[in-house]
C-alpha cells in the first residue's frame, strides 16, 4: 500500500488515506480520477470545502496577532447588536515544512499522525496537487442504513486534568451547537432522537465540551451533508449571517478547513470536519496551519487568539517532533 502511496505522490497522482478513532486499520483511497477516489472496497472518499463558492485561492499568508483580534472585536460588535448569537472567526499560521522529500516519507508522517492522535480521524490526501493533513476530533456524522450519530463538539481548553467548571461562554458555545443539530434532526423529520452529555472530552494537549447525539433518518447522505454542514462550531448561527461575517471579516479563504472529509458506502458514511489541519505546499516548503474558535458577544479577543494558537500547535508540534526525528 504504502510504495503506492509513494508513487502516487511522486507522480503528482490524486490519493487519500485515513484512519478512523481507535481503529487499528489505514483505510486507503485510490483511483486515475481526481474527483473520485475509490477504495479496493468500492468506498468513495469524500471532502468539500468550508463555502464552495469561495474555495480556489492560495495566496493566504500568515493571519498576524493584532489583525485577529481586530477581527474578533469587529466580530463582537456585530454580535451585541444582534446580527448574530455566534460566529467562528480562523486564522492561518505558516511554518516551513520540508517533511516530504518523495512519496516514501508519507508513511512516517501519517503513521506518526495515527499514534499521536488515536482518538482523532487522522487523514492525509493529495487531490489535484492539493494536500492536506489533518487530525479531527468532530464527527459530522456516522450512518449505518437508517441510524445516525454525530457530536456537538465546542468550548476549548488546556488540558489540566483538574476537572475544573467550565466557563458559562464555553457552555453556551456548546449549547448553541446542540441547540442547531437538535433542531436540524426535527426539521428533517428524525426519530428517536438520544443525548448524551454534556461532558468533558480530552483531544491532544486540549479539552472540549461535549455531547453524543443518535437518531433515525431514511434521507441520503448527501440530504445529511446540505443538512448539518456547516455547524455553528464552525460558522455561527444563524448559519447565513455566520457566512456573511466569516467572508467580511475573514482577509483569508479556508479552502477545505472547517469543510467535510471522510468516505462513503452506499448505506453507510463516516464523515468529519475537517479540523486540527494543515494544508501542505511540499514546492514551497511551506505548511499552512488553519485554526479558530467560537465568537460569543462576551469573547474576549486576547483570549481567542490564544485559543487559536493552541488548536495550531497541534500540527505544529507533530511537524517539530517529526523533523526532530530526522536529525
Amino acid at each position: 500500500m504504502w510504495n503506492r502511496i509513494a508513487q502516487a505522490w511522486n507522480n503528482q497522482e490524486s490519493f487519500a488515506i485515513g484512519r478512523l478513532p481507535h481503529a487499528s486499520k489505514t483505510e486507503f483511497f485510490f483511483h486515475g480520477k481526481s474527483n473520485e477516489l475509490i477504495s479496493a472496497d468500492g468506498d468513495c472518499w469524500f471532502t468539500i470545502p468550508f463555502d464552495p463558492t469561495r474555495a480556489g485561492s492560495h495566496d493566504n499568508g500568515p493571519t498576524l496577532r493584532e489583525e485577529h483580534e481586530q477581527s474578533v472585536k469587529m466580530a463582537i460588535q456585530e454580535l451585541r447588536s444582534g446580527v448574530a448569537e455566534k460566529v467562528v472567526i480562523s486564522k492561518i499560521k505558516v511554518v516551513p515544512f520540508d517533511l516530504i522529500q518523495n512519496g516514501s516519507d508519507i508513511e512516517r508522517i501519517f503513521v506518526s499522525l495515527s499514534e499521536k492522535f488515536p482518538s482523532a480521524f487522522t487523514f492525509f490526501y493529495s487531490i489535484k496537487n492539493e494536500a492536506w493533513i489533518g487530525a479531527t476530533p468532530e464527527v459530522l456524522f456516522e450512518k449505518k442504513e437508517h441510524q445516525i450519530k454525530t457530536v456537538s463538539l465546542a468550548g476549548t481548553r488546556l488540558a489540566t486534568g483538574s476537572n475544573e467548571e467550565w466557563g458559562q461562554k464555553e457552555k453556551r458555545e456548546q449549547q448553541v451547537v446542540t441547540d442547531f443539530i437538535t433542531n436540524t434532526i426535527n426539521e428533517i423529520n428524525g426519530k428517536s432522537l438520544q443525548i448524551n452529555g454534556p461532558f468533558t472530552a480530552q483531544a491532544a494537549h486540549l479539552e472540549h465540551l461535549k455531547s453524543e447525539l443518535s437518531f433515525e433518518s431514511e434521507l441520503d447522505i448527501f440530504s445529511l451533508v446540505k443538512a448539518f454542514h456547516p455547524t455553528p462550531a464552525v460558522c455561527g448561527l444563524p448559519r447565513g449571517a455566520g457566512f456573511q461575517l466569516i467572508n467580511r471579516l475573514e482577509k483569508h479563504e479556508r479552502g477545505n478547513y472547517a469543510g467535510v472529509v471522510g468516505w462513503t458506502s452506499a448505506q453507510s458514511a463516516h464523515l468529519f470536519v475537517q479540523l486540527r489541519c494543515a494544508r501542505i505546499d511540499a514546492t514551497a516548503n511551506k505548511a499552512y496551519i488553519f485554526s479558530g474558535g467560537g465568537i460569543m458577544k462576551d469573547s474576549i479577543p486576547e483570549k481567542e487568539w490564544e485559543e487559536a494558537e493552541n488548536k495550531a500547535n497541534v500540527m505544529l508540534n507533530l511537524f517539530s517532533e517529526l523533523a526532530s526525528q530526522r536529525k
